[in-house]
């Protein structure tokens, strides 16, 4: 899998997969790999993804994490990634654990962007539960969509309502985002 990760021509959708695939059964020498993966990473959809997911394991409270927390209390996440999240994949996790009663619950999500798309590619939520020393998932759902911007574009988009293709549409990236946060403001108030 991580072989995967590494080769960069590939799409960052794919690579960011890859990397989840891999981290199911860590240990010392992998995300030491992971690491240097992630130090020499150009591509920024995959290196905000990997930053906010190492960061999030490192900071959990599940109990179900505790293995890989204590691998990574010695790494250091030197390079920074822009983690607008607006544009750029990312992993999120909320999570607590109580030693006195042996319970907790987490929260995990996964917005995974695609460099052909301004709107998340996939997405994934999950709820788990910790229980008395057993991880019980309460709840799991996911998706991906492709071509959604297209209808988006033309909604909110500039006022020639097609472009023809993927360069210009990098072009009105921010343009889209900012009207579809100012509509959906205007409805809020």
């Amino acid at each position: 899998m991580l072989t995967l990760l590494e080769n960069r021509v590939l799409d960052s959708e794919l690579r960011i997969n890859a990397y989840l695939a891999a981290m199911r059964c860590v240990d010392d020498a992998m995300l030491a790999r992971v690491q240097t993966i992630l130090e020499s990473e150009e591509i920024n959809q995959v290196g905000s993804f990997i930053w906010t997911h190492l960061t999030n394991l490192r900071e959990s409270a599940s109990s179900a994490k505790m293995s890989i927390r204590r691998i990574l209390e010695n790494v250091q996440l030197q390079k920074q990634f822009d983690l607008d999240k607006r544009k750029f994949s990312r992993n999120i996790e909320l999570s607590t654990f109580s030693e006195l009663l042996n319970v907790g619950a987490g929260v995990e999500s996964n917005l995974i962007w695609s460099a052909d798309s301004f709107i998340p590619r996939s997405a994934m939520l999950n709820l788990t539960v910790d229980v008395f020393g057993q991880s019980v998932n309460l709840l799991e759902i996911g998706g991906r969509v492709q071509g959604f911007e297209d209808i988006l574009e033309k909604l909110f988009g500039p006022e020639s309502n097609t472009i023809p293709n993927r360069e210009e549409r990098a072009l009105v990236h921010d343009d889209v985002l900012n009207n579809i946060d100012r509509r959906v403001s205007d409805i809020t108030v």
